[in-house]
């Protein structure tokens, strides 16, 4: 019966957190947050450039760089501001892959997110 119970619960959480997921990338979408990336694979540094400067207090930007197949690989990278719309970071060296980006705020209110297919394409765009 526990099983059952716990595999309930964890399926109502997994299917909140796939709600909460779709209200921050729609929410993202009405703000009209959207960015180009560029990443720099002889330095590691990672450059974001939103579309228009993010709402105010929007706070700290983390970028959120995941492989398709090894966890072990995933990056979470907190970006430092350049201007209103530009922020830096930087990344272990990136492997051949489809890297999912994810760029959300601390109160992770909004999200955008895009893929960066390494080596060939080093730049991309998040909406």
């Amino acid at each position: 019966p526990n099983t059952i119970r716990s595999s309930s619960a964890a399926s109502d959480v997994y299917k909140r957190q796939i709600h909460k997921d779709a209200d921050s990338t729609a929410r993202a979408k009405s703000l009209g947050i959207a960015a180009g990336v560029d990443y720099d694979t002889e330095t590691g540094a990672i450059t974001i450039r939103l579309d228009r400067p993010p709402p105010a207090r929007t706070g700290l930007l983390t970028l959120k760089v995941t492989h398709p197949t090894l966890p072990n690989r995933d990056q979470l990278v907190q970006l430092t501001p350049l201007d209103p719309a530009s922020y830096t970071g930087r990344l272990d060296p990136l492997g051949t892959a489809r890297w999912k980006l994810q760029l959300y705020p601390s109160d992770k209110s909004w999200r955008i997110e895009g893929r960066l297919a390494m080596p060939d394409h080093p730049s991309t765009r998040l909406d």
